[in-house]
């Protein structure tokens, strides 16, 4: 039941997430990325040597939601 007036049939969108890389130093790559997934195979084209570390222990790439720390 809408009780405050509103029209229950508007839906608000809002921005589309976009994604960056950031390295095994923590350093944000100067790029951004539609999808995650993009982001990721950027980075193994970059570091092919590393893998993922969503941890953050120094080992790897990550990727995070632009703005993100």
């Amino acid at each position: 039941m809408n009780t405050h007036g509103t029209d229950e049939h508007k839906v608000t969108v809002g921005l589309p997430t976009r994604y960056e890389l950031v390295d095994k130093d923590g350093i944000t790559v100067n790029a951004v990325f539609l999808t995650g997934t993009a982001a990721g195979e950027t980075a193994t084209l970059l570091w092919p040597d590393q893998e993922q570390d969503a941890d953050r222990t120094g080992r790897g790439w990550d990727v995070q939601i632009v703005g993100c720390e």
